[in-house]
């Protein structure tokens, strides 16, 4: 016949190994809580970025007839309206829409238009000029930068700054970017690295150029 002791003793047993357990799942729960968003991980991540050569071939049309206020960027330097006859209005920069193929891109989604008539602002591929420096007299070369949007087909956006160097006297333009995503998703956010424009050439309606250099993501 079991004693009021030897029941103790076992209940006591019991309740330890429980108290055991409880505690082990605690530890495991807590450290695995903090090892994902442990320093070690962080550095697996990064560290899992790799860099990559990038080419495109592109092109881009002016966008004179839609493009919106906020995106036409005069020149300050150049001949004022009227002084030229090629340049009636004196001038100005203005957003393109761009097709093309890149590579970790594939063939771009092709810009659109910005539609008037449904106050639908310009989507897919496209630059948008952000300055604009006119050096010397016409023919004259122009210093710009562009924001750039680059559409996959799938959606992904690689977003950069370039900074264009365009020479009206040869009709050819060239220029380099530091890739800074600003809103940019998919597989490129937070990607950096940087590229060359090669063998641009331009006329008033629009540009084929190249790129050449490289992405980390």
């Amino acid at each position: 016949m079991k004693t009021i002791n030897s029941y103790l003793k076992n209940l006591f047993f019991g309740t330890s190994i429980l108290a055991v357990l409880a505690l082990a799942f605690s530890c495991t729960e807590d450290t695995a809580s903090e090892d994902i968003g442990s320093e070690e991980l962080n550095a697996v991540s990064i560290k899992g970025k790799k860099a990559r050569p990038i080419k495109a071939q592109l092109d881009f049309l002016f966008d004179y007839e839609n493009t919106a206020p906020a995106n036409i960027v005069p020149c300050p330097g150049t001949p004022p309206p009227g002084t030229i006859p090629e340049l009636p209005n004196g001038f100005a920069l203005f957003q393109t829409i761009v097709s093309g193929n890149m590579a970790h891109l594939g063939n771009l989604q092709p810009g659109s238009e910005f539609d008037d008539d449904k106050n639908e602002p310009i989507s897919g591929s496209y630059l948008i000029p952000q300055t604009c420096d006119a050096i010397g007299t016409f023919p004259f070369e122009v210093r710009t930068t562009y924001l750039s949007v680059y559409v996959a087909a799938n959606g992904d956006e690689l977003h950069a700054l370039e900074n264009v160097r365009i020479n009206f006297a040869t009709g050819t333009f060239e220029g380099e970017a530091e890739v800074q995503i600003h809103d940019g998703n998919g597989r490129f956010k937070n990607a950096t690295g940087k590229w060359v424009l090669k063998n641009g050439t331009f006329d008033s309606v629009g540009a084929s150029w190249e790129i050449e250099g490289e992405i980390t993501y």
